[in-house]
């Protein structure tokens, strides 16, 4: 997981060289940002999930609720999902490119490339909906 023992030389002057204790700390905190990052994808996709499963349930019942009603569940429930998604890629790229910098922690980016690719899903699916909305689509 730790790639480089010691922290990259900022120019002026080097820094000292880190302890047992700063090398472990660092490899803990690497694998918690990835747990979180777990958690706020997960998180993400099951709202993004539930709001588009809403969205149909709603649109198929005729009688009490209108489009407008499923349109604006469906798509608060999915701008939420996608907005959950994007803030925690945020904190997972801030804590891990520090880490990096400071510890050498290798920052591997398929966890990145995998929020990326569910909150354009989720983008995509909202503005699909909106879209069919607009046009008086089912």
């Amino acid at each position: 997981m730790i790639k480089q023992m010691e922290p990259k030389d900022t120019g002026t002057a080097s820094r000292p060289s880190l302890s047992n204790q700063d090398i472990l700390a660092a490899g803990r905190t690497s694998m918690a940002a990835g747990r979180s990052f777990t958690g706020w994808t997960t998180t993400g996709t099951t709202i993004i999930a539930f709001g588009f499963t809403i969205y149909r349930y709603i649109m198929s019942l005729s009688e009490g609720l209108t489009r407008n009603d499923a349109l604006g569940v469906g798509l608060f429930l999915i701008g939420i999902g996608t907005a959950v998604m994007l803030y925690g890629i945020a904190d997972y790229w801030k804590t891990m490119r520090e880490l990096h910098q400071d510890y050498g922690v290798q920052f591997r980016k398929t966890r990145l490339l995998f929020g990326l690719l569910v909150a354009g899903f989720g983008v995509f699916l909202f503005f699909t909906i909106l879209i069919r909305n607009m046009q008086g689509v089912r």
